[in-house]
């Protein structure tokens, strides 16, 4: 039998820093500092990215989004990647089978359906995270077209010929990739 593709929405890591809480009951530290981050949701971006505290009549986030590009400010767009990345990085690792709160929904998930791919619509790397931690997605592998990876010490390269056996697509693109 064939595992089922999943297409994952935006807000499929909603709860991510929920579930990183709860090992500290209803707090959301982690160790002597609290997490400033959790992955933004387009309700966010307003104030995030545009400094608003709610979007004006009749604007979308995406027009927004392409005004300031045609305007060459790239600012929203970069406060939106370092929002990602830092979630990625405080929340990601954290909900591995490794981290402080192994079983939570995320690593149930992705243990159950452990040879499916995805196709999704956030641009954060929580996907890429799960599965290149079990070995099941490789950087060279690509994000649905090819890519050129650069390998950093702390992460150790795939043996020679390793390919992934889950394959994950953006369908609006990724922003970044932290593993």
């Amino acid at each position: 039998m064939s595992e089922p593709l999943f297409i994952l929405g935006a807000g499929f890591n909603a709860d991510a820093k929920a579930e990183v809480g709860r090992v500290y009951g209803e707090s959301i530290n982690i160790g002597v500092f609290e997490i400033p981050c959790g992955y933004p949701l387009v309700r966010d971006l307003w104030r995030l990215c545009f400094a608003l505290e709610r979007p004006p009549d009749g604007a979308s986030i995406e027009s927004r989004f392409a005004e300031a590009l045609d305007a060459r400010n790239l600012e929203p767009m970069l406060r939106l990647a370092d929002a990602l990345m830092e979630a990625d990085y405080r929340l990601g690792p954290r909900l591995l089978p490794t981290g402080c709160r192994p079983d939570n929904s995320y690593a149930a998930f992705f243990a159950r359906f452990s040879s499916s791919s995805f196709l999704t619509f956030n641009y954060d790397s929580l996907v890429e995270i799960f599965l290149s931690h079990h070995g099941r997605w490789h950087p060279e592998d690509g994000f649905g077209v090819r890519v050129r990876t650069e390998f950093r010490p702390l992460r150790k390269p795939s043996a020679p010929g390793t390919k992934s056996t889950s394959f994950v697509l953006h369908l609006h693109g990724s922003l970044c990739l932290h593993l």
